[in-house]
């Protein structure tokens, strides 16, 4: 346990002085970003994950959502926080956000 805590302050320490946020990367940007950075095309993620190419397609071209399911799959993959795929203006709504609290 003693082990765990230490690797997760050194982790936070490492990201807070190394790692600097994209501040205005979009969802399309950070999915862009992670397929060159992992050699992907579109069509390897879409067979990869069972997802339409079209679907990745237009979600990169900012034409159309990905659902919910989607983004839950890319992120699991790419094991990042689905938060970073949803539009910004997504927790705009006030349903959302109850649904949240």
């Amino acid at each position: 346990m003693a082990y765990f805590i230490l690797l997760s302050k050194l982790v936070k320490e490492f990201e807070r002085t190394r790692v600097q946020p994209a501040p205005n990367a979009t969802p399309q940007d950070i999915l862009l970003f992670l397929l060159e950075t992992h050699g992907l095309k579109q069509i390897d993620l879409a067979s990869k994950l069972d997802i339409p190419k079209t679907h990745i397609s237009s979600f990169l071209s900012d034409t159309r959502a990905l659902t919910k399911d989607e983004v839950g799959r890319i992120a699991a993959h790419f094991g990042l926080n689905p938060l970073l795929l949803l539009p910004t203006d997504y927790f705009a709504s006030r349903k959302r956000r109850k649904k949240l609290l």
